[in-house]
């Protein structure tokens, strides 16, 4: 079964650490109570072994996905999406998407190839999943004003990697 287990801890500074475990199939706990109950088994003997907080855990179903990456993606490479919070005061935050398509982008070369078109319609679409009336929340559970020009910016940057 495709379960994923994990639990989110913090110390006294407020850092925190996420473990993932995996759920074993063949352990016959293949319902959502069962595995639930042996999390909070785990949970329990984790508390006795820690001195951080566990602040959270939790169960989720993983959806494995067979398509492939497209040639020449690279991972470190991310659209920096900043976006206006439905709230009285101004207030914005940032989303990151790994390894962007260059259709997100004003060009695909010069000055404006790192340059966010807010304008762009499969760029728009993502962000509604997280506008108000949306499923998805970002940023302590806020929402997103619609999107457009007016209340979307961003831009292209890369983040270090030992990889190659």
């Amino acid at each position: 079964m495709p379960w994923k287990a994990y639990a989110l801890l913090r110390d006294s500074g407020d850092n925190e650490s996420v473990l993932r475990f995996g759920v074993d199939p063949t352990s016959g706990d293949t319902d959502f109570t069962a595995n639930l109950a042996a999390l909070g088994a785990l949970v329990t003997d984790l508390m006795a072994v820690t001195n951080a907080n566990v602040a959270s855990y939790g169960l989720t179903w993983e959806v494995p996905n067979t398509d492939s990456a497209a040639a020449g993606s690279e991972i470190e490479a991310i659209g920096l999406i900043s976006s206006r919070i439905d709230a009285e005061e101004e207030k914005w935050t940032n989303l990151r998407i790994p390894a962007p398509v260059d259709g997100i982008f004003v060009a695909t070369s010069g000055p404006s190839r790192n340059v966010v078109d807010p304008s762009d319609a499969d760029l728009g679409s993502y962000l509604e999943n997280f506008e108000t009336g949306g499923v998805f929340t970002v940023s302590d559970g806020e929402t997103l004003l619609e999107a457009g020009v007016a209340n979307t910016k961003g831009k292209r940057i890369h983040r270090g990697s030992r990889n190659g």
